[in-house]
Parts: C-alpha cells; structure tokens; sequence
C-alpha cells in the first residue's frame, strides 16, 4: 500500500475513531446533498464552512492544545461533522427546507418506506418482491459490515478491511444469485 508501519498503525487508528462518528458523517453529507438539490448552494456551502470551523477549531484543540496525535484529529473530524449534523437538523426542523420536517420526528411513513424497501435492489421490486432486497441491504451493513470491520483488523491488520470487504461482497453475491435462482424457480412454477 505504500506506507510504513507507523503510517499504517496511524491509519488504523484514524479510521477506527472515525467509523464511531459515520452517523454524523453520513447524515451531514445526506442533508447536505438536499439542500443543494433545492438550489440552496449558498445555504450548504454555509453549512459545509460552518463545520469546517468547528473541525479546524477542535483539531487546534485536541492536536496542539491537548496532544493527543491523529486520534486527536479524527476526533475533531467527529466534532466538525457532528456540526454539520446539528446545523442541518436547525435548517430541517425550523421550517427552512422546502417541505416540511420535524428537528426530532421517528416515525414510520408506510408510503415512503415502502417505497425505499422496493427501490432497494433492482430484480425484486421489478418483480413486486421488496422484502428480498431489504433484507439483503440490512443484513449487508448489519449482520455482515459492521461486525467483520470491527473484528477482522484485530486478527489480520490493515489488510483486514480488505479481505474482509471481500468476503462480505462474496457472500452478498452468492446469496442474492440463490434468492434470484429460487424467485426464477417460483416464476416458472407460477407461469406453467
């Protein structure tokens, strides 16, 4: 991979810090891309900033303030995108948005959660089967991710994510060829 053991090492310890933070990580980017598609590119790049200040700010902190190396600067790369989580929860829930949304809201929406479970994979909502492709989803990043990516780095290192990545897709691929096997089985049984 071209780096050192030390590099490597220093890696590692980044990405595991920041893999705690992938919520705010996803979620920022997630709303961010929203803003953008209403046309509000001034209000994201604002977001966007606002979150790198924070970044900046704590990486300042934890970096040169309280010396705590890469692990300090991938948790200011947290902090910042915790951030760029919150300013976007304001934009959504004070009403600024273009549709309308609650800062804090869990409910399901039997419409729109349909809706995603069918656009999931491409072969079983096309054939009106979305439980297939939402278990194969939910089970990929639950079952299968985050456990491997967890506990596979311990025993085998960097390479680890690697190997691990690749096992994961394996089985996902061999799975959904079993479940399009049977559906084409069921298909032809229904037909004759």
């Amino acid at each position: 991979m071209g780096a050192s053991w030390q590099e490597l090492i220093l890696g590692d310890s980044y990405f595991r810090i920041t893999i705690l933070g992938s919520f705010f990580w996803i979620y920022g980017l997630a709303g961010n891309m929203i803003v953008r598609a209403e046309g509000r590119m001034k209000m994201a790049a604002v977001m966007m900033g606002a979150g790198l200040l924070v970044d900046v700010a704590a990486k300042y902190l934890l970096v040169v303030i309280f010396p705590l190396g890469v692990e300090g600067a991938a948790w200011a790369s947290n902090i910042g995108m915790l951030a760029y989580t919150v300013i976007g929860w304001f934009y959504f829930g004070r009403g600024r948005a273009s549709f309308r949304s609650k800062l804090i809201s869990i409910r399901w929406d039997k419409e729109i959660g349909t809706s995603i479970i069918f656009m999931a994979m491409t072969l079983f909502p096309s054939i009106d089967k979305g439980k297939p492709a939402a278990l194969i989803g939910i089970a990929r990043q639950l079952v299968f991710y985050v456990p491997v990516m967890l506990l596979v780095p311990i025993w085998l290192g960097v390479a680890g994510i690697y190997y691990g990545s690749f096992a994961i897709d394996a089985v996902i691929v061999i799975w959904t060829m079993l479940m399009v096997k049977k559906e084409f089985h069921s298909l032809r049984q229904r037909n004759a």
